[in-house]
């Protein structure tokens, strides 16, 4: 049976039908049984066609799983990129303090050595002059 669809192009076994109590699990036996040619030829086809249906599901559930899967991986992964996004900005955030109390830190011993050289160079003056007044 050739069936012409709205697109035009012919469709073999368009509408094609399958008695339901034929299925791939006794359709052999029914081939096997059967005396008549055309009969036998027709359960082929529909051997055929019940094989084809049943690889064109598994095909469509494999891919209905493929994609479960694949947006679950991708769920996991963004949230697996959004802590690490979290953790970067918490490091950040700590060098950032850390790098600002080290200059805090350095200001504070820069001052204290410049105090420590104004002392020491006072220290030395005043003994010069101390000394200079002994001459």
């Amino acid at each position: 049976m050739t069936v012409l669809r709205s697109d035009g192009i012919r469709k073999k076994n368009a509408r094609f039908e399958i008695p339901k109590e034929r299925n791939l699990a006794n359709i052999d036996a029914l081939i096997m049984s059967s005396t008549d040619e055309l009969e036998k030829k027709e359960l082929k086809q529909q051997k055929r066609l019940l094989r084809n249906r049943q690889a064109a599901l598994d095909s469509r559930q494999r891919k209905k799983t493929h994609t479960e899967k694949l947006e679950l991986e991708k769920k996991m992964f963004s949230s697996q990129k959004q802590e690490m996004e979290d953790v970067i900005q918490d490091m950040e955030t700590r060098m950032n303090q850390e790098r600002e109390q080290w200059m805090q830190q350095r200001q504070q011993y820069e001052n204290f050595i410049q105090n420590l050289q104004y002392e020491r160079d006072e220290a030395i003056r005043t003994k010069t002059l101390e000394t200079g007044e002994l001459r």
